[in-house]
């Protein structure tokens, strides 16, 4: 029965995912006449914000009964494992938009197309952006969810045993690194431009965590 009720749950929340990344995706089209019925008008978050807490739930939902079965390391395993397919996922399309790009702009013989959504760096200082798009520290205009999330997985056998065991120091400390976010400025940084991640990993992990 229990695991009844949870593969329902999880059916339910990715329902739900769904619809957040199909608003997500309303949101970045320019002069779209359907953004009024995305949730990004109403409150004070929008659907990315609720993607990632359903994520948080779902891989709970999901980790925990892999840690039931196989235990910690058996999670560790897993989370990682797919944790490593979004990264090679992320790769990947990095790859073929800058493979896209390149070939728009020698088509056109426009060379600051090569500059667009942000893949300039890939192009102007290849080696240092390569290396920086493999550490996660480059990342091109809307590519920048996926590092997110990867780094969310790769907390996930950390954050589970503490949900089960001390759910209230989880929240405690995941909150207190979301505070130093907003009152020092922490950040993940990018290189080789200067600055921080799009999507900020020690304050999104508030969401995940609970």
């Amino acid at each position: 029965m229990r695991k009844d009720l949870a593969q329902q749950r999880a059916w339910q929340i990715d329902l739900f995912r769904g619809l957040a990344l199909v608003m997500i995706f309303i949101n970045h089209v320019p002069d779209n006449p359907l953004v009024v019925l995305t949730s990004a008008n109403y409150g004070f978050s929008d659907a990315a914000e609720a993607f990632v807490l359903m994520a948080g739930i779902a891989a709970g939902l999901v980790f925990w009964r892999k840690t039931e079965a196989e235990g910690t390391a058996g999670t560790l395993a897993r989370a990682w494992k797919r944790a490593f397919e979004l990264y090679s996922a992320h790769l990947l399309i990095i790859l073929l938009a800058a493979a896209f790009v390149a070939w728009v702009a020698t088509k056109e013989g426009d060379p600051r197309l090569l500059g667009w959504v942000g893949l300039g760096p890939l192009f102007d200082d290849t080696a240092t952006a390569l290396i920086a798009t493999v550490l996660l520290g480059h990342q091109p205009n809307y590519l920048d969810i996926l590092p997110l999330y990867i780094t969310l997985l790769l907390l996930v056998p950390v954050m589970l045993p503490l949900a089960g065991r001390a759910p209230l120091l989880l929240l405690g400390l995941s909150g207190a690194v979301w505070a130093g976010v907003n009152l020092l400025a922490w950040n993940a940084p990018t290189f080789p431009s200067e600055g921080g991640w799009m999507f900020n990993p020690l304050a999104w992990q508030f969401l995940f965590a609970i």
